[in-house]
């Protein structure tokens, strides 16, 4: 009868068997913490999780239409250059001389600081090229070390591969555990070379989307560059023939009023508007605008009165003239004090004259600082003064 087997053998055996069966057990059926990046991790990782709702997507940027371009981001720092456009700088001027001057000379006001922007956009542009040059070669070196690592890693794979295909068969038809062993390992040794194959691909194709995308930036800053440089040129071209035409009319803008004078006497209602709280006639409301504007930026606070009617001229005649009727409707105005315009006969009474003051105080002398700012800049914007009055602008200079 046999010798029973020691019960420290036994539980060898037992064990070595354990073993064979939890190596046997990795090798069908292995975790996926072993290479979650290989085809046997990602065969049994789990499901993935719900996505989250993708949000919206930014809008991309763009600079006279070529999109990818971020001038902000490359350091521009002036006006929006998308809120003016040759278009909107090219509207039809108005037919009357008075009114056209005050729209072109806010169209210059629009479009002088446009172009200094457009000048400095340029300058950016331009100014980034050498430094996105870099960068794409360097994006091109890159791809060069991330490809010489990836035919590196597909070497190691073929050479481990090899290995394992030219290793002997276990001897006696079963094999042990120390074989088994063996074979996880060579198992192993090539999902981990496949994983780096695959990582190393992936770093390739990262780096050439890198490359590309450097490559595409560049491009649209290139043709931004080109159509910032043809822009500037024809909104530069724009503005002088705007100057130009600026110059016409306002040397029209004397013989326009007179002819207006002798429209508005004959009309039954004055077409009058409210302007930095000074009434005045329509046709003179924007170049009174700019003018009050230009002399608040030169520090002179410019305020009057304009339009008045009839009814006023007639109070005024009897309160500067006397009361009778010859005084009222007949006396010369030079005979007033101070001097006063027939009924029917004041610029006033059609609101092309405005009387002007520097905040409370009256311009009644010539060396005035505002009356000397207003002799300079006034006839620009179709406001000629009166001799004997200091106070009084009007569009005929009567």
């Amino acid at each position: 009868m046999p010798r029973p087997a020691p019960r420290s053998r036994i539980l060898s055996a037992g064990a070595g068997a354990a073993a064979t069966v939890a190596a046997l057990s990795l090798v069908l059926n292995p975790p996926s913490e072993v290479d979650p990046l290989g085809a046997l991790g990602r065969a049994n990782a789990s499901a993935p999780a719900a996505a989250a709702p993708a949000a919206a997507p930014d809008p991309v940027p763009s600079f006279l239409g070529v999109a990818g371009v971020d001038l902000a981001r490359l350091g521009y720092r002036g006006p929006d250059l998308e809120a003016v456009t040759l278009a909107s700088l090219s509207a039809p001027f108005s037919a009357l001389p008075t009114e056209r001057a005050a729209d072109i000379r806010d169209r210059i006001n629009t479009g002088a600081p446009h172009l200094a922007g457009l000048h400095q956009a340029k300058n950016v542009l331009h100014g980034s090229l050498p430094q996105m040059d870099h960068h794409v070669n360097a994006a091109k070196v890159a791809v060069a070390e991330a490809e010489e690592s990836r035919v590196g890693a597909a070497q190691h794979l073929a050479e481990v591969r090899g290995a394992v295909e030219v290793a002997p068969p276990p001897l006696g038809g079963q094999p042990g555990v120390a074989v088994v062993a063996q074979r996880i390992g060579a198992t192993m040794q090539v999902e981990q070379a496949a994983a780096e194959l695959a990582a190393a691909e992936d770093a390739v194709a990262a780096r050439q989307a890198d490359l590309d995308a450097r490559r595409a930036r560049r491009q649209a800053v290139y043709a931004a560059a080109a159509l910032a440089d043809h822009e500037t040129w024809r909104i530069d071209a724009h503005l002088r023939w705007l100057e130009y035409e600026l110059w016409l009319a306002q040397a029209h803008m004397p013989s326009a009023a007179n002819w207006l004078v002798l429209e508005e006497r004959k009309a039954s209602e004055v077409p009058i508007v409210t302007v930095r709280g000074i009434r005045v006639h329509r046709s003179l409301a924007d170049s009174v605008r700019q003018l009050v504007d230009a002399a608040a930026t030169a520090g002179i606070d410019l305020r009057g009165t304009a339009y008045r009617p009839v009814s006023r001229q007639i109070e005024l005649r009897r309160q500067n003239c006397g009361t009778s009727e010859f005084d009222i409707y007949e006396k010369s105005p030079s005979l007033c004090s101070p001097p006063t315009a027939k009924p029917g006969r004041s610029l006033h009474e059609t609101g092309l004259a405005v009387d002007l003051r520097n905040g409370a105080n009256p311009i009644v002398s010539r060396r005035d600082p505002a009356f000397q700012w207003l002799a300079a800049h006034a006839p620009a914007y179709g406001l000629y003064n009166l001799a004997a009055e200091p106070w009084h602008w009007s569009a005929t200079g009567q």
